[in-house]
C-alpha cells in the first residue's frame, strides 16, 4: 500500500471505531443514569443510589459509558466548571486508598489539580467528597470496578463495599460500578449496599437459541452496516446481510458479543482496503477469522469455510442512529 492508501485505511478504520449503534441495552443503561442524576438534583436525606453494570469484554459496556459521557458533559457545563459525569478507570490490584487517588487524578483533565499523592486513606476520601461536590458531579462512574476485588477474602470485598456505601450514604454522588463478573462480589457481600442500588444490568453474551437475542443481534448488525455505508467507510456494506451464511457466521465467530462482531468486520475491511477495494467480501471475512481467531486458538471452526445452519435474516433499517 502507498503512504496515501495507508492513511486512508487508517482514517476509515478510525471512523468505524467512532460508530455508536443505539440498542435496547444502551437505552436501558442510559435511562438509569438519567434517573440517578435527576434524583441527585432533587436532593434527599437518604443519600444517593448505586448501579451495578456487569459485562464480559467487548459486550458494549465501554461504548455505553463513553456515549453517555459525551452526551452529558456538554461544552457549556464544562465551561462553567461543572463535571456532570466523571468516569474513573480503575487500575489493577487497586486498594481503597488507591481508589481515592484514581478519582482525584481523573479530575486533572478538567483543570482541577486535586492533591492525590499525600494523605491517609480517610483524608483522601474526604478530599474526594470535597472535590466531587465542588465540581458538581451528578454521576460518578467507576469503570473496571473488579480491579478493586483482587482477593476472594470476605474482608477485602467488605472493605471495598463499605467505602462505596459511605459515598452513597453521604450523598457525595450516585455511583455506577462497571466491570466483569468479579464486580458482583462487593455488592452481593453487602446487603446494605445492595439495598442502595438500582436493579443491576448484566450484559450477557447473546444466545443463538433466544429469539430475543437473535433479534437484537440482527438489528444491531444491520444498523452497524448501514453506518459503515452511510459514512462512506465501506461501499455496499449492507450487501453482507444478504450473503449466504454471513450474519450467522458473524454471530458464531463473535459468540454473540456485539463488540467482537464489529472488530471482525473492521478486520475484514482492513484486508479489503489493503487490497485496494472498498467492499467487504466473504473471502475477507474468512481470512479475518483465520487471522484473528483460528490463529490464536488452533482447531477453532471457521464458519466462513465450513458454513452453519441459517438464522433468520437481518432486517435493514436506517433509523437506528441515535
Amino acid at each position: 500500500m502507498s503512504a496515501q492508501n495507508v492513511a486512508e485505511a487508517a482514517r476509515r478504520l478510525a471512523a468505524a471505531d467512532a460508530i455508536v449503534v443505539d440498542n435496547p441495552r444502551a437505552r436501558a443503561a442510559h435511562r438509569t443514569f438519567d434517573f440517578m442524576r435527576e434524583s441527585r438534583r432533587q436532593g434527599s436525606d437518604r443519600g444517593t443510589r448505586g448501579f451495578l453494570m456487569v459485562a464480559p469484554p467487548q459486550t458494549g459496556k465501554s461504548t455505553i459509558l463513553s456515549s453517555y459521557l459525551a452526551r452529558a458533559n456538554t461544552e457549556e457545563a464544562l465551561a462553567e466548571g461543572r463535571i456532570p459525569v466523571l468516569m474513573v478507570t480503575l487500575t489493577a490490584n487497586q486498594t481503597r486508598k488507591g481508589l481515592s487517588q484514581d478519582i482525584l487524578r481523573a479530575l486533572a483533565p478538567f483543570g482541577y489539580l486535586a492533591p492525590w499523592k499525600s494523605g491517609t486513606e480517610s483524608v483522601l476520601l474526604d478530599r474526594v467528597a470535597t472535590y466531587i461536590r465542588r465540581c458538581q458531579v451528578e454521576l460518578l462512574i467507576l469503570d473496571e470496578f473488579h480491579h478493586l476485588v483482587h482477593s476472594d477474602k470476605l474482608e477485602v470485598n467488605s472493605s471495598v463495599s463499605e467505602m462505596v456505601k459511605w459515598l452513597l450514604i453521604e450523598a457525595v454522588a450516585p455511583i455506577v460500578m462497571s466491570g466483569i463478573d468479579d464486580a458482583w462480589k462487593p455488592v452481593r457481600g453487602n446487603v446494605q449496599l445492595a439495598r442502595r442500588c438500582e436493579p443491576p444490568l448484566e450484559l450477557h453474551q447473546l444466545d443463538p437459541s433466544s429469539a430475543e437475542d437473535r433479534k437484537l443481534f440482527q438489528e444491531f448488525l444491520a444498523a452497524y452496516l448501514v453506518e459503515l455505508e452511510d459514512r462512506d467507510i465501506a461501499k455496499n456494506a449492507t450487501n453482507l446481510l444478504h450473503m449466504d451464511g454471513v450474519p450467522d457466521g458473524l454471530f458464531s465467530v463473535a459468540k454473540g458479543v456485539l463488540g467482537e462482531t464489529c472488530n471482525l468486520l473492521k478486520s475484514a475491511l482492513h484486508l479489503a482496503l489493503q487490497d485496494g477495494r472498498e467492499e467487504i467480501t466473504h473471502a475477507d471475512l474468512e481470512l479475518a477469522t483465520d487471522m484473528n481467531y483460528v490463529a490464536f486458538k488452533p482447531g477453532t471452526s471457521n464458519p466462513f469455510k465450513v458454513g452453519l445452519p441459517a438464522l433468520a435474516p437481518a432486517k435493514l433499517s436506517r433509523s437506528a442512529r441515535p
